[in-house]
């Protein structure tokens, strides 16, 4: 029953739930939102990889390719910047590894 009620406040309090697990997040990080506002706004609110222009704040629902994603190391937290929603997965896909990264590269060249 308590699973039901937590549910329906959850419901009616989306706004409030996303921002409550965004400010979790950027503590993780070790980060608050202003500091990630300061540092997207650092990048020109673009992709630090292929430069498009990202959208913020969107629900997970209602993401898209354009969607900012806070891109960290995984190893050690360190943020290193915003990314679109695209290079954010392409990085996860190789593994955050520079080696395959080059790899593909050079296949690609090919």
């Amino acid at each position: 029953m308590a699973w039901e009620s937590q549910k329906k406040w959850k419901r009616k309090n989306r706004d409030k739930c996303r921002a409550q697990l965004l400010r979790w997040r950027m503590k993780k990080l070790g980060t608050t939102p202003e500091g990630a506002a300061r540092l997207l706004t650092a990048q020109g609110g673009l992709c630090a990889i292929c430069k498009i222009a990202l959208e913020i704040g969107k629900p997970l629902r209602e993401r898209n390719d354009r969607s900012a994603c806070l891109d960290h190391d995984h190893t050690t937290g360190k943020i290193r910047g915003f990314l679109c929603n695209n290079c954010n997965r392409g990085l996860g896909l190789f593994k955050d590894s520079a080696a395959l990264l080059r790899m593909a590269a050079a296949y690609l060249g090919n």
